[in-house]
């Protein structure tokens, strides 16, 4: 989302060649109930009106209400106490001269700078949070069912027939699949075929299913997958991770570091075992994305409109 964001500043004008995107396109959001039961919409990105709002209020919780003297008393405040007003804080806001529009919508009117992109999730993302909800408040055929009914009220019945616990296991596992498309998977879809009326731009989606933790709580009803983040060991040394990857995993790994050092190179993802990618058309028909897994296909063309329902959900 940060490298989304810096695509559409003008201020970072010819300070990047290339640009890789890893899980947080311009268009992802979170809808009512993804990032947890009882929370609506959240986008990573907000208004200044809207942060500037946030701040006073968070100012006048921490006793620094005043106007005229709010900055200098926030700034006398230990850490500790302004981390309870930080959830607030988390989002870049947009209408400043460094982001003058939301990035979604810059995106769309094909505002944003003219470097090759690279940019992909991972095939799981949303089991990462519901892997925390399972901790707190396991999601159960009934809780499940409420979800459905608060999330999307009288279309819950062909989501629930879409993403049934019978097709995927478990409540918690059809839970997460549903986040992992309407959040990640099919906005990026729509981000990629935006991006490509204007530049080069190339797929993909991790899916090393037996992919090493990244310390995501773990539960036998919701096996993590290729969980959001759990792709980071395979191209850095986060904490010796890579150590347990087995042969299958470490050769996933040489191909996506030679892919994506090529892809910073010469603007194409390659590697001494595999040819060019080929490129995202803006009204490319699927297959459309390079998967990348260890299993019997390795790395392959995948169509993610079907695999992750797009039809479902909203488009561009």
């Amino acid at each position: 989302m940060s490298t989304c964001t810096q695509l559409t500043s003008p201020s970072a004008a010819g300070l990047f060649a290339k640009a890789i995107v890893q899980s947080g396109a311009c268009t992802v959001g979170f809808g009512k109930n993804a990032v947890y039961p009882g929370v609506g919409d959240f986008s990573p990105w907000t208004s200044l009106p809207a942060v500037q709002s946030a701040g006073r209020q968070a100012a006048g919780t921490l006793g620094c209400a005043q106007a005229s003297r709010a900055l200098s008393c926030l700034r006398a405040k230990p850490a500790a106490e302004l981390l309870r007003a930080n959830q607030d804080f988390q989002q870049v806001s947009y209408g400043t001269p460094l982001v003058p529009r939301r990035p979604a919508t810059a995106l769309r009117d094909g505002r944003f700078h003219r470097v090759p992109v690279l940019q992909g999730d991972n095939r799981d993302e949303m089991r990462a949070y519901v892997a925390a909800l399972q901790q707190n408040q396991p999601i159960t055929a009934e809780s499940y069912r409420a979800l459905l009914q608060d999330t999307f009220g009288d279309r819950a019945g062909r989501f629930a027939a879409v993403y049934s616990p019978t097709a995927y296991g478990t409540p918690a596992l059809a839970w997460a699949a549903l986040n992992t498309d309407r959040v990640f998977a099919c906005p990026t879809l729509a981000a990629d075929r935006l991006l490509a009326r204007h530049t080069t731009a190339y797929a993909y989606e991790f899916a090393d299913r037996d992919a090493p933790g990244v310390g995501y709580p773990r539960s036998p009803e919701l096996p993590l997958g290729a969980a959001h983040a759990t792709e980071l060991p395979y191209l850095f040394d986060l904490g010796g991770r890579h150590a347990s990857f087995t042969r299958a995993q470490d050769a996933l790994a040489t191909d996506m570091l030679d892919s994506w050092t090529a892809f910073a190179r010469n603007g194409a993802p390659a590697g001494r075992r595999l040819a060019p990618w080929p490129q995202v058309t803006a009204g490319a028909a699927a297959p459309y994305a390079q998967q990348l897994d260890t299993g019997a296909a390795g790395i392959h063309r995948v169509d993610l409109a079907a695999e992750h329902h797009c039809r479902l959900w909203p488009q561009g």
